[in-house]
């Protein structure tokens, strides 16, 4: 059976989560500002999630620096590209006020 996009995509936030040494509530409050989103991220990297809202993967694309290269490797991802594109033109805007 093929992974799903979102079990995929999980599995990669937590390698990169791991890697970055980040706790849950760490990356959710880096992603979203919001320690609440931690379920979210659980959900996510337990792959209880197999269709990711587009925010969701934004944001947790932007705060664990994932790139379109790595998002390729873990299947047909290219519209993600568009979406970080967006995600980091927002977050440099955000960087600047």
């Amino acid at each position: 059976m093929q992974r799903t996009f979102g079990q995929a995509f999980g599995e990669l936030v937590r390698t990169r989560r791991g890697q970055e040494g980040l706790t849950q509530k760490e990356l959710a409050i880096r992603a979203f500002d919001d320690e609440s989103k931690v379920r979210r991220i659980n959900d996510l990297e337990t792959g209880a999630v197999n269709r990711p809202h587009a925010k969701t993967v934004d944001a947790l694309a932007v705060a664990l620096d994932i790139r379109e290269e790595e998002l390729a490797k873990r299947g047909n991802l290219s519209k993600l590209e568009a979406m970080r594109s967006k995600a980091e033109d927002r977050l440099n805007g955000l960087r600047a006020s």
